[in-house]
């Protein structure tokens, strides 16, 4: 009888069944630990995978994250340094070829802020945010609102806005603004002109009265204009004819060396121009500077011009 590998007589089940200990069971039930000669019992079940350097990574999960950096580089397929550093290098140039920057998040560091700031074009000032001015159908610059812009510049800076995207948003308000005044401006016309028109056969008498009016109160071609856009064509025009009604002559305020103020029309003003010009003696007196007649033709011709203004601004001929 053959003896098992102790020396010792098979058992009797062994001996019945020809010696086999375990027939169609556990290769090694209860016996040695590594059957087979695995090198690796215990242990990293693909040790022939595990170069040295893997050592030299963490074997914990950090930050949040579900896998330690052995396992994630495992996991790609990395067999050497070199690798990953290429793997590196090309995911490092695709991100800046990109212009992907990351986005600061809660926590951010000044530095990563300024980064994120300079990356999508937020100007290192309120300087940065500068806006040409727009310019009218006939090419000339149009004055903006410097306190405004200031104002909007600083907003935009302390939120970190592009100076590309406030640009945009700015001329594009501006420009709204500048139609919306257009519009406004046409119809302010349209309205005095009904106005004009409505006084049918007295309009050229209110409308000196509207002059007249003026002139007592001071007021230009803008002047009006602006009290137009406020208050209306129609009201605004009543008022100042109403007023211009109770001034039927020259009046004089009084002044040394003849400089008076009169409340004249335009109208009223071009014909004492007219007989003054008639008059050779005045027409000679006029060329003298500083003289009561020159100083009076100098007034009555701020009067015409200034009654032509008027009259352009509110869009009446």
């Amino acid at each position: 009888m053959a003896l098992d590998d102790n020396g010792n007589p098979p058992s009797a089940s062994a001996a019945l069944l020809g010696g086999d200990p375990n027939p169609g069971g556990d290769p090694n039930p209860g016996g040695d630990p590594n059957p087979g000669g695995d090198p690796n019992p215990g242990g990293d079940p693909n040790p022939a995978a595990d170069p040295d350097w893997y050592a030299n990574l963490s074997a914990e999960a950090q930050d949040g994250e579900t896998a330690s950096n052995r396992d994630w580089i495992k996991a790609k397929g990395f067999k050497d340094l070199d690798g990953v550093t290429k793997a590196l290098r090309s995911a490092e140039k695709a991100i800046h070829d990109k212009g992907m920057v990351k986005v600061p998040g809660e926590g951010a560091s000044d530095e990563e802020r300024t980064a994120f700031h300079k990356a999508i074009g937020v100007p290192e000032s309120v300087e940065g945010y500068a806006i040409e001015a727009p310019k009218d159908a006939a090419g000339n610059e149009i004055e903006l609102n410097k306190p405004l812009m200031d104002r909007l510049a600083a907003v935009a800076h302390k939120v970190g806005m592009p100076a590309e995207a406030f640009k945009a948003v700015v001329s594009d308000f501006v420009a709204a603004q500048l139609e919306e005044a257009g519009g406004m401006d046409a119809q302010g016309k349209a309205d005095a002109v009904a106005w004009a028109t409505a006084q049918g056969d007295k309009k050229a008498e209110r409308l000196a009265a509207v002059d007249r009016g003026a002139e007592a109160l001071g007021l230009s071609g803008s002047d009006v204009v602006a009290m137009r856009a406020a208050l209306g064509a129609a009201k605004v025009m009543d008022a100042l004819a109403k007023l211009g009604g109770g001034i039927g002559e020259d009046v004089l305020t009084g002044g040394a060396g003849g400089n008076s103020r009169a409340f004249l029309s335009g109208d009223q003003a071009q014909t004492e121009l007219d007989q003054m010009k008639k008059d050779p003696k005045i027409a000679a007196a006029i060329t003298v500077k500083g003289s009561p007649e020159n100083v009076r033709w100098n007034r009555l011709q701020a009067i015409v011009g200034e009654a032509a203004n008027r009259r352009a601004a509110a869009g009446m001929q």
